[in-house]
């Protein structure tokens, strides 16, 4: 999704990124997304990329307004299908606006781990550390430098470890979207069906025999 609005927002002009995170491991404090932005300045999209994490306690900032806005909705709403969750996010505020996969067709997910993994490595204690930036000057390709505390006292670590047989240009492959499992059509059958209204009921939970 980072790498979608990038694009779509035009970089070529731009010197530098800054990015300002909350500390989810799953989504944005790990190792993938730390060769995800040491690549980029190896594409030379932006000279700096800097990536700060806002301290525990402190992680509450516009985004969640947005999503803030949408719980309000979503729980006085009446739900049975993704059509109706579309539609409270498209009236929770005027910022919000859904984008739905619909098939296949709505996009298309990335495998930059298929990419990446082979010829970089892991930064030890990733979760200790806040702040993070990347340069694309040559003597600072591949290397992180990371510090605790805004200002604090940096470090640096090289995440580049092949540098043969690495195409930075390479064509990036499409994950292949996985369909429903029998086991969990079951469950859906079973566990599901009956809290959804009548004319919903074989849309959403459909007998899987």
């Amino acid at each position: 999704m980072v790498f979608d609005f990038l694009q779509k927002n035009y970089h070529a002009d731009k010197r530098d990124l800054y990015v300002t995170c909350d500390n989810c491991s799953g989504q944005n404090k790990n190792n993938l997304s730390l060769w995800f932005w040491s690549w980029l300045t190896m594409l030379g999209w932006y000279e700096n990329i800097y990536i700060n994490f806002m301290i525990p306690g402190h992680t509450k900032f516009i985004c969640d307004a947005k999503f803030g806005s949408i719980k309000k909705l979503y729980k006085t709403s009446h739900i049975n299908t993704v059509d109706d969750v579309e539609k409270v996010i498209n009236n929770s505020s005027k910022y919000n606006k859904s984008i739905r996969y619909n098939n296949g067709l709505g996009w298309k997910w990335h495998d930059f781990n298929l990419m990446l993994k082979d010829h970089f490595r892991t930064l030890p204690n990733i979760k200790k550390h806040y702040h993070f930036r990347f340069s694309s000057s040559p003597d600072n390709i591949g290397i992180v430098y990371f510090s605790k505390k805004s200002d604090g006292e940096e470090y640096s670590y090289n995440l580049f470890k092949n540098t043969t047989g690495f195409d930075k240009n390479a064509q990036l492959n499409f994950l292949e979207v996985a369909p429903l499992s029998d086991e969990r059509k079951k469950y859906l059958y079973s566990n599901i069906r009956q809290y959804v209204d009548e004319p919903y009921k074989d849309i959403l939970c459909p007998n899987p025999n």
